[in-house]
Order: C-alpha cells, then sequence, then structure tokens
C-alpha cells in the first residue's frame, strides 16, 4: 500500500462563556499532551512503586521486565507503595478516557468514515480505562470477592486496550497507508499478540510459569501505556489541536438570560 501524506485536521473548538472584553482562541496545551501523560503517570506508577516496595522488602529486587520476579499488582500493594500506584494511576485511568475520546474527534477530523469503527474503538477504549480505575480502587484488598474484582479488571483494562489499539493502528494504516509512525502501531500490536499468546500457552502448558507472565505482563502494560504516545505524534503530524473558545457576547447573552 502506497504511502500517503497525513492531511491537516480540523480544529476541534469547546465553546465556554467568560467575563473577558474579547473573543480569542486559546490552546488547551494540558488535552493537547493527554496521550505523553498517560504514558508518564503509568510508567511513574508502576516504576515508583516497585522501587518503594523493594525499599520495604516487600518484593524481590530485579529487572521485572526480563526476570519477572514480580507483578504490577504485587509492586504497588504494601506500603507505601499501596498510596503512590493509587494516586497516580487512577488519574492516569481517567486521561485514558480522555485520550480515547479525543482519538475518535481526531479520527472524524481525519475523514473517518467508518463510523461503526469509531464506535467500536470508543467503547473498547472507554471500558478499558473504566476497568482499569476498578482493578486499581480493589487492588490492596482482601477477600474472594475483591481479587475476582481485580482480576477481571486488569483482564478487561489488557484485553479491551489492545484490542482497541489494534483497531486503530489499523484505521490508521487505512487511511495513510504505511508510514514510519503507522508501521511502529502496527508492530508494536503485533507484538502484544504474540506476548498474549505466548502468556495464554505458559499458563497451561508450564507447571511454574508466574516469571514469565510476570514479565509478560510488564512488558505488554509498557507497550500499550506508550501507544498513544504514537498517536500524540500522528495528532502533531496532521496539526489536530483542541482549542477553547472565549466568547465575551456568550457571556452576556447567558447573564441577561439569568436575570
Amino acid at each position: 500500500m502506497r504511502q500517503r501524506n497525513i492531511p491537516k485536521s480540523k480544529r476541534t473548538t469547546v465553546k465556554v462563556k467568560s467575563k473577558g472584553d474579547d473573543t480569542q482562541n486559546s490552546p488547551m496545551m494540558i488535552l493537547q499532551h493527554v496521550p505523553v501523560s498517560v504514558w508518564v503517570l503509568c510508567w511513574m506508577a508502576g516504576i515508583i512503586s516497585y522501587f518503594v516496595s523493594i525499599s520495604g522488602g516487600y518484593v524481590p529486587e530485579c529487572i521485572p521486565f526480563i526476570e519477572g520476579c514480580t507483578s504490577i499488582s504485587r509492586a504497588g500493594r504494601y506500603g507505601y507503595s499501596y498510596f503512590i500506584f493509587k494516586a497516580l494511576m487512577i488519574p492516569a485511568a481517567t486521561l485514558i478516557i480522555i485520550y480515547w475520546i479525543m482519538t475518535i474527534s481526531w479520527l472524524k477530523a481525519q475523514g473517518d468514515t467508518s463510523k461503526s469503527a469509531s464506535h467500536l474503538i470508543l467503547f473498547l477504549g472507554v471500558t478499558a480505562g473504566l476497568f482499569l480505575i476498578l482493578y486499581t480502587c480493589f487492588l490492596g484488598s482482601e477477600g474472594s470477592v475483591y481479587r475476582l474484582m481485580r482480576r477481571f479488571g486488569t483482564t478487561v483494562f489488557f484485553l479491551f486496550s489492545y484490542m482497541g489499539q489494534t483497531l486503530l493502528a489499523y484505521r490508521c494504516y487505512k487511511m495513510f497507508g504505511l508510514t514510519q509512525l503507522t508501521g511502529w502501531k502496527l508492530g508494536l500490536c503485533a507484538l502484544v499478540t504474540i506476548q498474549l499468546v505466548t502468556f495464554a500457552l505458559v499458563e497451561q502448558l508450564m507447571a511454574d510459569s508466574d516469571w514469565i507472565e510476570n514479565a509478560i505482563e510488564w512488558q505488554s502494560a509498557s507497550i500499550l501505556t506508550f501507544l498513544p504516545v504514537l498517536t500524540w505524534l500522528l495528532w502533531r503530524k496532521s496539526g489536530f489541536r483542541i482549542e477553547v473558545k472565549v466568547s465575551n457576547d456568550s457571556h452576556q447573552t447567558w447573564r441577561r438570560k439569568s436575570r
């Protein structure tokens, strides 16, 4: 498939009421960098919690991405890491939901006409974010019910995030062809596919597979939370921007109606 230039996006504008005297457009820089914030917060939650758990003697010291000496859940379950993990991961999960909503707006701005694909991507992404919040809230709680909720939450998050990112990568490929960024997205999604298949096989075929499952969990989580950064780079390449329109007229109209 031939590579095509990524067309410039239409700006997405949000109207708000203000007491200002002039009408102006100001870029919402926080929203612009939501995908990068997702990656940074998730990375910080896992790594900081792990090192804090090591210092408290709750988990062994190793390279978890390779040696798999502990899971992400165990790294964020005890001591101070319990609070650090939740404080970072819940905002990250909230931003994940915002990221998927913005991504659908970007696809529409790029001229993607597949409404069914957009709806499915949005459902998968938002559901993944909600279940990540569920998992994080119940992390550290004792009891079989809480353990089931954690297991269900993390499974839905990984599976739905993977499916949403894979479908998004395919839509980008269909619209832009095989560019460097779409190639990276497709390649990383293919790598997660291999990891998930490996995870399922070792769980069934190996008696002592915990370390492999833990390593795959760390690797897959890192990839799935990095993929939004590649989407962010596509946003930048296409000129996609979120702006706030501050209108004095709308404020005056609102004030007159309120009297």
